[in-house]
């Protein structure tokens, strides 16, 4: 489960991508983009 919610936030960030899909992803808050969410995710469980 950790490695599948990592992929997502990793799709999102920028930092991996989709085979067969092209385009960005990104999550936004009050318009503006937050970043980092797959590291803040894997530091949690360091």
């Amino acid at each position: 489960m950790i490695d599948s919610i990592s992929n997502v936030l990793g799709v999102i960030d920028g930092s991996s991508s989709l085979a067969e899909h092209d385009g960005n992803f990104s999550l936004l808050y009050e318009g503006k983009p937050i970043k980092y969410l797959q590291d803040y995710f894997l530091s949690q469980f360091e």
